[in-house]
C-alpha cells in the first residue's frame, strides 16, 4: 500500500501519508549539515590551523548556527503546527540577520559563506510550498500518528436521526472504527433497480461475528431509507458495536455505543462503497478506558489480525 494516499475534506483534496515520509527525515538532515558547513567556513578562515579548532567550537557565531540547525532538525523531525512555525520562523530571522550583514558588509566572501546562507534559504523557502507544509499545518494527513487499527468483521448498527442501518466493522481502532453498510443483510438489495448502484458489490470472505442487532422491520426500514444513510463528512451520528459474545460477559455489556463523526467516506464506484470512517466522540474517559481494554482483549485471543491494507 503507498505511504501517500489522498482523501476528500470539505474545503477539497488533501494529501495524506501512511507512513511519515522519507522527505522529513532528509531536510532533518540537511539542518543537521548546517553546523558542519558553518564550522568549515570558521575553520577555512583560520587556514585549518588545529590548534585553533577548540576556539572555533565555542565561538558564538558557530555556537548560535549550531543551535538552529539542530533545533530546527528536531522541529522539522516532530510534525506538528507549532514546530512548523518555529523552523520556519527561525529560518526567516537567520535570513533577515544575514542579508542586513549583507548590507553593512561583504557577506559572501567565500564560497562557505555563500552555501551556508543558501541553504537556510532554500530550506525555508522549501516549506512555504503547500505540499511540504501540509502534514505539518493539517494534523488529518498525518495518519502514521491514528491509532493502530485491528482487523475485526463485526455487526454493528449506524444510528443517524430516526434511521438506523445494519453494518458490519471492517477495523477498529481506540479512537475510531471503519465501518461499511452490511449490504447482505438488506432483502434484495443487489437486485433493486431503485437503488442505481455502480461499483462492486460486498466481497467480504469473513462473515461477522455475533447476531443482528436490528429487527427484520428495521432492517427493511433502512433498505427503504438509504437514501438518509450519513455519507457526508462531518456527519454527526451515533455507532453500536457488538461485542465479541466471548468478551460480552467479561465486560458486562453486549454492545459499545458511542456518539461519532463521519471523517471519511468510500467513493460509490469502488469496492468499499457505503464505507464510513467514524471517530468517536464525547466519551468519558472511563468509556475510552474500557474500549482500549476491549481491543487488547481481542489482540490477546488473536481474533483479529493487524490491518496492513
Amino acid at each position: 500500500m503507498p505511504s501517500q494516499m489522498t482523501f476528500e475534506l470539505k474545503s477539497g483534496q488533501v494529501r495524506g501519508y501512511r507512513k511519515k515520509p522519507r522527505w522529513i527525515a532528509a531536510i532533518a538532515a540537511s539542518y543537521l549539515a548546517i553546523p558542519t558547513l558553518c564550522f568549515w567556513q570558521l575553520a577555512r578562515s583560520v587556514d585549518y590551523d588545529t590548534t585553533l579548532m577548540p576556539q572555533l567550537a565555542v565561538d558564538p557565531f558557530f555556537l548560535f548556527e549550531a543551535f538552529g540547525g539542530i533545533s530546527c532538525a528536531i522541529a522539522v523531525f516532530i510534525v506538528s503546527r507549532a514546530s512548523f512555525v518555529y523552523f520556519v520562523g527561525f529560518g526567516l530571522y537567520i535570513l533577515s540577520a544575514k542579508f542586513l550583514e549583507l548590507s553593512e558588509a561583504p557577506l559572501f566572501e567565500s564560497p562557505q559563506s555563500l552555501a551556508l546562507t543558501g541553504s537556510w534559504f532554500a530550506l525555508t523557502a522549501l516549506f512555504l510550498s503547500n505540499t511540504l507544509r501540509t502534514p505539518y499545518l493539517n494534523p488529518k494527513a498525518r495518519w502514521w500518528e491514528q491509532p493502530e487499527r485491528l482487523q475485526f468483521v463485526s455487526r454493528g448498527v449506524l444510528i443517524h436521526g430516526e434511521h438506523r442501518f445494519p453494518i458490519v466493522t471492517l477495523n477498529l481502532s481506540s479512537g475510531g472504527v471503519f465501518a461499511k453498510l452490511d449490504e447482505r443483510a438488506m432483502p434484495d438489495f443487489g437486485a433493486a433497480p431503485d437503488l442505481k448502484l455502480s461499483g462492486s458489490p460486498d466481497r467480504r470472505k469473513t462473515e461477522p461475528t455475533g447476531a443482528m442487532l436490528l429487527s427484520p422491520e428495521q432492517v427493511i426500514a433502512a433498505r427503504e431509507s438509504l437514501a438518509a444513510y450519513p455519507v457526508a463528512l462531518g456527519t454527526d451520528v451515533r455507532v453500536r458495536l457488538q461485542v465479541h459474545p466471548d468478551a460480552a460477559r467479561h465486560f458486562d455489556c453486549a454492545a459499545f455505543e458511542y456518539a461519532a463523526e463521519v471523517v471519511w467516506s468510500a467513493p460509490s464506484s469502488g469496492p468499499y462503497r457505503f464505507g464510513v470512517g467514524l471517530r468517536f466522540r464525547d466519551r468519558s474517559r472511563q468509556e475510552t478506558k474500557t474500549f482500549r481494554e476491549y481491543l487488547r482483549w481481542l489482540e490477546e485471543v488473536g481474533v483479529p489480525s493487524r490491518d496492513e491494507s
